[in-house]
């Protein structure tokens, strides 16, 4: 899913930090993409080997999530002498598996944040590669002051992470304890948008991109929220929570965008 937006580490909340844009010096070739491209036209050809990688990812995540999930409903056909929580709390520990490590099913670096070294750096979801350019572009970042703390951001997710399994849980109930569901396959199709969308906000650093892409995660997470709805409306509005902080994040990564110098929507080839 969408993940933790990194946010300035002791910073003022009454202004933003402003600094020049970083080098992109001693990245590996795929991330050194144009950091100054506009969003009418960029500098270099669009990387359309880079598009069809992270769409083709997110192709094979959808469709290895709703393997598992076939394959749970055909061996619970099969099962039998299971005491009668033990599908419910199979489909809980699922569901909160997913919800929190879906990233696990995606084939991308989808790898998660290291604590800032110092009290002047970001604190940032993605864990990056260590080399100091890619620091330097986390830090570099502009954010604006209304930001939410640090602090905020394990206990928004942790809630989400618990509200996305139960609700999950209720659709699950709702249709007859089915995982193979058009609703779970929704939740799935969300899960994976997110989590290629926090490849490129995160690994790739590409703004523009990433101003474009949160546009899906938006769409996916509000689609899922109506197909939890029709099959049972507790579990569409416990998932609602989700949908509205997303509405938040969406709102962020579009004003971070803007600060930041517009970059171009599409990646583009390094023509170096």
């Amino acid at each position: 899913s969408l993940a933790r937006i990194g946010s300035p580490h002791g910073a003022s909340s009454s202004a933003c930090r402003s600094a020049p844009p970083s080098p992109t010096r001693g990245l590996r070739p795929e991330l050194r993409m144009s950091s100054a491209a506009s969003p009418e036209g960029g500098e270099g050809p669009v990387d359309v080997a880079l598009l069809a990688k992270w769409g083709g990812a997110t192709v094979l995540q959808v469709a290895t999530i709703a393997a598992l999930l076939k394959g749970l409903d055909l061996g619970m056909a099969q099962a039998s002498g299971l005491p009668e929580l033990a599908p419910k709390a199979l489909a809980f520990l699922l569901f909160g598996f997913m919800a929190v490590r879906s990233r696990a099913f995606s084939i991308l670096d989808n790898s998660r944040p290291t604590k800032p070294s110092s009290a002047d750096s970001d604190w940032n979801e993605v864990e990056v590669d260590s080399t100091e350019s890619k620091k330097s572009l986390m830090a570099d970042t502009i954010r604006p002051s209304w930001m939410p703390p640090p602090i905020a951001f394990p206990f928004i997710w942790s809630t989400i992470g618990v509200l996305r399994a139960i609700a999950s849980v209720l659709v699950w109930e709702a249709t007859g304890r089915t995982f193979f569901s058009v609703p779970l396959l929704a939740y799935g199709l969300h899960l994976s948008i997110g989590d290629t969308w926090n490849t490129i906000n995160n690994v790739y650093q590409l703004k523009g991109t990433s101003a474009a892409g949160v546009c899906f995660v938006f769409a996916s997470v509000w689609n899922a929220i109506y197909q939890y709805y029709q099959v049972d409306q507790t579990a569409g509005l416990v998932l609602a929570p989700s949908g509205v902080w997303l509405t938040v994040a969406s709102v962020l990564i579009w004003t971070i965008w803007d600060l930041n110098g517009r970059d171009a929507f599409l990646p583009r080839a390094d023509e170096e």
